[in-house]
């Protein structure tokens, strides 16, 4: 749990950094390519997700800990889309009920996290490319 817990949160905090910033001009995200500041995207935006899910089933308590819920806080805040919709109501997912009980703004961002990744995986180019597509925030 603790490990899973760890990772869920270096993840989180990558994708909060100032180098993912909306705002960043193209010339700083090209320095950043060149510098390496990017390696671990792919992987940070495509589990981050799949690991809150994780640690919620992990947890005995069914609660999230008070450091994960402040971090999609933060990712919630920082990195949202704000002009996305999603096509269905609510994702109900048993994992994500810890949210919905103690942080509601977190598990309507989450849901909709859920429903765009789940959308992603449904394309036909995910199943082309016999690959999981996952999401960075929705």
């Amino acid at each position: 749990m603790e490990s899973t817990l760890s990772l869920t949160m270096s993840c989180i905090t990558f994708l909060c950094q100032k180098h993912h910033d909306p705002q960043l001009l193209v010339d700083e995200i090209r320095e950043n390519v060149v510098d390496g500041t990017y390696v671990l995207h792919e992987y940070a935006a495509t589990t981050w997700l799949d690991l809150v899910e994780k640690c919620v089933r992990l947890d005995p308590t069914e609660t999230a800990a008070p450091d994960l819920v402040r971090l999609l806080e933060e990712i919630s805040t920082d990195r949202s889309n704000l002009t996305y919709v999603a096509e269905r109501g609510e994702l109900e997912k048993l994992t994500m009920r810890t949210f919905k009980r103690i942080q509601p703004q977190l598990y309507g961002m989450l849901s909709k996290a859920a429903q765009f990744r789940d959308l992603c995986l449904s394309s036909p180019r995910a199943s082309a490319e016999g690959k999981s597509t996952r999401i960075f925030t929705y």
